[in-house]
């Protein structure tokens, strides 16, 4: 709903899906905002399906967990490839149910 009225593409990749099924979105699909869990999206990257630079907008889930068990360094990393942009902007969020 977010991309209706907008020529914006949206995707969401997180662990416990088909990392096939990620890697044929990204062969044939530009990227506009992307929201993901930061181990898959480093999944991708690794495997060289996901260039950050061509994503505008950027949403990090469980992004605080993983600063939690310390992984500091990927962090270092995503903004690294992220800075090399001046535009960019990127959220880190923890997205949990109301209990």
């Amino acid at each position: 709903m977010l991309t209706k009225y907008k020529r914006l593409s949206s995707y969401v990749f997180y662990g416990g899906t088909s990392v096939k099924q990620n890697l044929d979105i990204l062969q044939n699909k530009n990227v506009d905002i992307l929201i993901g869990t930061p181990g898959r999206i480093k999944d991708l990257i690794d495997r060289k399906a996901l260039n950050l630079s061509n994503v505008e907008y950027l949403v990090l889930d469980e992004f605080d967990q993983m600063l939690d068990m310390g992984f500091i360094r990927r962090y270092r990393i995503y903004n690294k490839l992220l800075t090399k942009r001046k535009d960019h902007l990127y959220v880190f969020c923890h997205c949990a149910k109301p209990y």
